[in-house]
């Protein structure tokens, strides 16, 4: 089989086939002569706001001279995004190589047990190869989904620093529940004895979930207060925000309330951290928040008109979304790019940005997985709203650079699919 027919099975989906333990990925790891034991990690879960709390504790670490490795899932333009080692992306030759021994040992053991590996089991799987071999100090391994079916829950307790949970809503629901507790449930499978597990700042019955998880290990359960977190007023709009946690001073690059959440959890990590091994000051937390940067998170790539592109792809992502465009910016309508699975409540995502929304530009995400974008079009147009179909990311630049009010603020949100199409577009 050639690299390229390796890569296809990783970039194709493989279906998540219902896992009900994780015995698959253990024999996959027993095969590769356990790639998961020689590395330590900090295991992140999370609906919303993995990647970007994991970008934050990357970027701290780092500042303090630690080798860091970071394991993050979906990519937005290329599948080597997923792997990285101190910011740099995985050389995709070497992706291409660990891939192939991957896959020659996953398909002889699905041969014997006629059961098929997810495309997201074969990357964890290059992953830990990866971090096996080169080593770091610490790995950010970020849960795909749910946490303790998933993948990267094969790692031994004693390999973990810390689990962290940055937030619960209803996603994935068809695999997790259809409640935000049992949902809660799946997330505080990632907790392990012996380990410390840190969260962020839940409603009482959420909270509760996770402190049962936590007593019955007997480990700590720290959370943010958000009490001890206050927003500083606006200083310079569309580019940073500064907020003090327990009276700390910080600054962060990433745009919206929920990102000073997540930044708050990543100073709670972190100064535990501090106090148990690690070499991390004060300065060092507040540099590391304040260079720290995550793409498609309310990032701006066009300045003429302003378009700002965001992955919230679910109910409480586009809420939030919501939240920062009325906290961010001094106007309050907008002009909105949308693309969604049709797997997806995209109804109600658009219904929380109809009453600020002057315009849509629909579009699907994938050609297969993607909703009827032509369709959308039609039903928001029908309901009042101008409303225009583009085939394609290249359509809706040529949209948007041709629009001749400049004033206009243009917010792309609904699928991380997406977000990577328009880098691309935009970069042409």
């Amino acid at each position: 089989m050639s690299k390229k027919k390796w890569l296809e099975m990783v970039q194709k989906s493989r279906g998540t086939h219902g896992r009900k333990d994780l015995s698959m990925m253990k024999k996959l790891m027993d095969a590769l002569d356990h790639p998961e034991r020689k590395a330590r990690y900090i295991h992140v879960a999370g609906t919303n706001g993995k990647g970007s709390t994991s970008a934050f504790l990357t970027s701290i670490l780092t500042e303090a001279g630690y080798s860091v490795g970071l394991f993050t899932s979906p990519h937005l333009e290329s599948i080597c995004e997923r792997i990285r080692l101190n910011g740099e992306l995985i050389d995709e030759a070497e992706f291409e190589h660990l891939m192939e021994k991957v896959g020659m040992v996953a398909l002889k053991i699905e041969a014997e047990v006629n059961r098929r590996y997810s495309a997201f089991e074969l990357i964890t799987a290059a992953a830990f190869l990866y971090f096996a071999k080169k080593a770091p100090d610490v790995v950010l391994l970020e849960v795909g989904v749910g946490g303790r079916l998933d993948g990267t829950n094969v790692i031994p307790a004693e390999n973990v620093y810390a689990t962290v949970v940055t937030s619960i809503g209803l996603d994935h629901m068809g695999v997790l529940g259809d409640t935000e507790e049992a949902i809660a449930f799946e997330k505080a499978g990632i907790f392990k004895a012996g380990v410390p597990a840190f969260i962020g700042d839940f409603k009482p019955s959420i909270y509760a979930v996770f402190a049962e998880r936590a007593a019955a290990l007997n480990i700590p359960l720290y959370k943010v207060d958000s009490s001890k977190k206050v927003l500083a007023p606006k200083i310079t709009p569309y580019f940073t925000q500064k907020f003090t946690y327990a009276q700390v001073p910080y600054e962060i690059q990433l745009l919206g309330i929920h990102q000073t959440e997540n930044a708050a959890l990543a100073i709670i990590v972190a100064d535990y951290l501090a106090h148990h091994g690690f070499h991390l000051e004060l300065s060092t937390i507040q540099k590391g928040l304040r260079q720290a940067f995550w793409a498609g998170r309310m990032e701006k790539i066009l300045d003429h008109p302003l378009f700002f592109i965001d992955g919230a792809h679910n109910e409480i992502a586009v809420r939030r979304l919501v939240e920062t465009l009325k906290e961010q910016f001094e106007i309050d309508h907008f002009s909105f790019v949308i693309g969604m699975m049709k797997d997806k409540a995209y109804e109600k995502m658009i219904d929380l940005v109809w009453e600020m929304a002057d315009r849509f530009i629909v579009v699907s995400p994938d050609e297969v997985r993607g909703f009827d974008a032509k369709a959308v079009a039609q039903q928001l147009a029908h309901r009042g709203k101008e409303a225009i179909y583009a085939q394609d990311a290249q359509e809706v630049r040529q949209m948007i650079e041709q629009d001749i009010n400049k004033d206009a603020i243009w917010i792309q949100f609904g699928s991380l699919y997406l977000v990577g199409a328009l880098k691309k577009a935009f970069k042409k």
